[in-house]
């Protein structure tokens, strides 16, 4: 079966479709996990049918989880989120990095530690 560049297959679809499907499960499991990380960390108390894998949540909990992971999915996918940070509202001079001594094109690996960062530069912006 030869393939033109720049078609797809059913075949090929069906497999991208299943790839996507995985992908936003994976997203919804971890957004979940992470949540219930963050909310601990917090000293927040989550429902009790919520403090388990995400196999065992309660199916409604699960449908509102993957709709959530599908919506960031979508999201990236379709580079929305470029429109959106051209449109923010960014400090004048970049926050210093917070942990060690990042190079250009280095990224942060913890976002907590980029977020104080930004933080504090839009407050420094504001005082001046």
């Amino acid at each position: 079966m030869s393939e033109e560049r720049g078609v797809f297959t059913q075949e090929a679809f069906e497999k991208i479709m299943v790839m996507i499907s995985s992908i936003i499960n994976q997203l919804a499991v971890n957004l979940h996990n992470w949540y219930e990380e963050a909310a601990k960390e917090a000293g927040w108390k989550t429902q009790g049918s919520c403090q388990v894998p995400f196999d065992q949540l309660p199916q409604a909990n699960k449908e509102v989880m993957l709709k959530v992971a599908g919506k960031a999915f979508d999201w990236v996918a379709s580079k929305k989120w470029k429109e959106e940070v051209e449109e923010m509202e960014c400090p004048v001079n970049p926050p210093e990095p917070v942990s060690g001594q990042l190079m250009e094109g280095e990224v942060f690996l913890n976002t907590e530690e980029f977020i104080k960062g930004v933080k504090k530069a839009q407050e420094g912006n504001n005082n001046e």
